[in-house]
């Protein structure tokens, strides 16, 4: 239970830097969803349940950062340590409510806001080089998002490069609290824009819908785990793969994150992708006039199918035991319907986030699928440009 009474509560909190925080804190509860928020944390915070903050706070008149104050101040905490506990108290917040810059309710702000976004990464294993721009644009609240994007690749194949537009999406997601933890489902739905024969799209409509539940602690610890379903395999699970796979699939990560500092991002953690029924595969390594090679003992120009000439690329039906074995069909084939064992990854990834500017960042990430026996290096660049297009949004 809390330790202030309702008639000493209030007292005068002389430190500056604290009557900021405190004041911070009291400006997301003016809005119904921010008193939500702000009272749920609060409580979990202080060990107490939620309804005695909404009773006290009737009770005795003040807001809530002086409760809050008060009441570490009851317990014997020094101002140090109650400024530390506010500041991530309003960072916590700030998640919530999805990193909007200032609180909703302020001078009358809107509750959504537009975003832009530029990334631009280069991936690279040791076939091929992946050189991706993906700029989205959409709009940001307090419960959620909206984005619109299109990714523009190069791909750098040994036999030659490849370029063009990928399919366009669009991606919603929500974010919730539930019984302590961030849930946030993500639906993403494709569109056949990019040329599927070419390696740059699916060549159909793709759905991925994915849950992730995460929790924040103390010092920054967040550790998150993720299951979803999709009807296509390619840069939705795990790093940027060297083909495109639709059909039927599960898949699965979890992982910790760190922050040091207020500009660094750690990560480590792994993942999984359980295809299920026939996959169409489009390799992204093996252009379309490349001659497969040949299983060992099988006639020249024979390929993996008897009766294909090498170049024909798409191969029907089941390829279990007509791959060489210890090489995956993405590094033969330029296209082929292959079984969902022949696509079944797992593996692990580390990755790290470092903001030089406000709108600047900076990732490098790395991916080992053991499966494959395949390790992805990622190099990218990210641009905030929605701090410039939309400036009142992100004051």
């Amino acid at each position: 239970m809390l330790l202030v009474p309702a008639s000493i509560a209030g007292a005068q909190t002389a430190d500056p830097r604290l009557a900021a925080e405190a004041a911070r804190l009291d400006s997301y509860a003016t809005t119904p969803d921010g008193r939500l928020i702000v009272a749920a944390l609060m409580a979990e915070q202080l060990s107490v349940h939620r309804n005695h903050l909404v009773v006290l706070r009737k009770q005795s008149g003040h807001n809530y950062g002086t409760i809050f104050v008060d009441e570490l101040r009851a317990r014997g905490k020094s101002d140090d340590a109650i400024l530390l506990a506010l500041r991530e108290l309003n960072k916590q917040i700030d998640r919530q409510l999805t990193f909007l810059a200032r609180s909703p309710a302020k001078d009358g702000g809107p509750s959504l806001h537009g975003i832009g976004f530029l990334s631009t990464t280069v991936d690279r294993n040791s076939a091929a080089a992946f050189y991706t721009a993906i700029p989205e644009a959409g709009v940001e609240g307090s419960r959620g998002s909206v984005v619109v994007g299109l990714p523009l690749y190069l791909n750098s194949l040994n036999s030659g490069a490849v370029s063009g537009i990928g399919d366009v999406y669009v991606q919603g997601q929500l974010l919730v609290r539930v019984v302590g933890f961030d849930f946030s489902p993500t639906l993403t739905v494709g569109f056949p824009t990019g040329h599927s024969e070419r390696g740059l799209g699916a060549g159909k409509v793709t759905v991925d819908g994915t849950a992730t539940f995460a929790r924040t602690f103390e010092r920054r610890l967040r550790p998150f785990v993720s299951a979803g379903l999709a009807n296509y395999v390619f840069n939705n699970v795990g790093y940027q793969r060297p083909y495109i796979a639709t059909g039927g699939a599960a898949h699965f990560s979890g992982g910790l994150t760190v922050g040091l500092g207020r500009r660094v991002n750690l990560g480590i953690g792994g993942f999984a992708v359980e295809p299920f029924g026939e996959q169409e595969m489009t390799s992204r390594e093996v252009a379309q006039d490349a001659s497969p090679a040949p299983p060992s003992g099988m006639p020249p120009g024979m390929g993996h199918n008897p009766g294909t000439m090498p170049g024909m690329g798409h191969i029907p039906g089941g390829s279990t035991g007509m791959f060489p074995v210890g090489l995956p069909p993405f590094m033969q084939m330029s296209h082929a319907t292959v079984q969902a064992s022949d696509l079944r990854d797992h593996g692990v990834n580390a990755w790290s986030s470092i903001a030089i500017h406000p709108a600047i960042s900076i990732q490098i990430a790395v991916a080992r699928s053991l499966d494959f026996s395949l390790t992805t290096v990622r190099v990218g660049l990210g641009f905030n440009f929605g701090r410039h297009v939309f400036p009142r949004a992100w004051r």
